[in-house]
């Protein structure tokens, strides 16, 4: 477990926008490490042996990587306009998609007819519905839940996931009729809020929609003032349609960085 980690306190002093993976709760319960060598600060998953983020020099911030290092041979998953040296490759590793709460609230303009349409078509045909924190009578439930949403499915870290759905430090569910009919979870670091899981009950028409407006609408991600980095679409074109029609502000390519030999 990492508590107050210097890694993220580095990302805020040199001003270095995080990616979707960068938060104290997400390398808790992902079993990163952190760990210094001289004046670099890096984050490693030793499970998969691999160093996770762009190492972070206490004088320089992110900065072409000279030394030969048994950590330096490969970084996961990168930052914006990082660049570690001419000795390193870029491969595509996924999408990023940012968008801006505040926009959410009104929903004009023609961009939006079809979120704005299909956003009311859940609430309309399930009034009752309630969107609230989960407590610990809420657990098996969830846990219930989740077996059914997953199916026949192996998402990727899937003991990730259930920490988050269960235990996440911020959570909410939509209940009505006894019923779970979605999972919100998210956390945060110094400069956005990562919107981590969105589960909703397999065959509830238009839930995914409302489950994202009641998220970017919630006071909680209003009242941060930040923007909400909502992840990749894991080569699911699906998924990457429907991220397209929230009408991003930003859409950034992620990279790991493979050293040439």
């Amino acid at each position: 477990m990492i508590k107050k980690s210097e890694y993220l306190q580095l990302l805020k002093q040199f001003q270095i926008t995080p990616n979707f993976w960068c938060s104290e709760e997400y390398f808790s319960k992902a079993r990163l490490q952190e760990r210094k060598d001289g004046n670099w600060v890096y984050i490693c998953d030793p499970a998969a042996g691999i160093t996770v983020f762009p190492p972070i020099n206490r004088n320089l911030g992110t900065c072409p990587i000279r030394p030969e290092r048994a950590w330096d041979r490969k970084f996961w998953s990168d930052f914006p306009e990082y660049f570690p040296g001419r000795f390193y490759r870029p491969k595509f590793l996924d999408l990023e998609y940012i968008y801006d709460p505040k926009s959410f609230l009104n929903m004009e303009g023609e961009q939006w007819a079809v979120f704005r349409k299909n956003c009311r078509k859940f609430p309309a045909r399930h009034p009752d519905c309630l969107y609230v924190e989960p407590g610990p009578e809420h657990k098996q439930p969830i846990l219930d839940f989740t077996k059914d949403w997953l199916g026949d499915k192996e998402p990727q870290d899937f003991e990730v996931m259930i920490s988050y759905l269960l235990y996440g430090e911020n959570r909410r569910i939509l209940m009505g009729d006894g019923l779970i009919y979605g999972i919100n979870v998210w956390d945060e670091n110094w400069n956005r809020i990562n919107f981590r899981f969105c589960i909703c009950k397999p065959g509830s028409y238009y839930i995914s929609e409302y489950m994202r407006f009641l998220f970017y609408t919630d006071l909680a991600i209003i009242g941060k003032e930040k923007l909400v980095n909502d992840g990749g679409v894991l080569d699911n074109p699906d998924l990457n349609f429907f991220k397209d029609k929230l009408n991003p502000v930003k859409i950034r390519q992620i990279f790991s960085w493979i050293k040439e030999k």
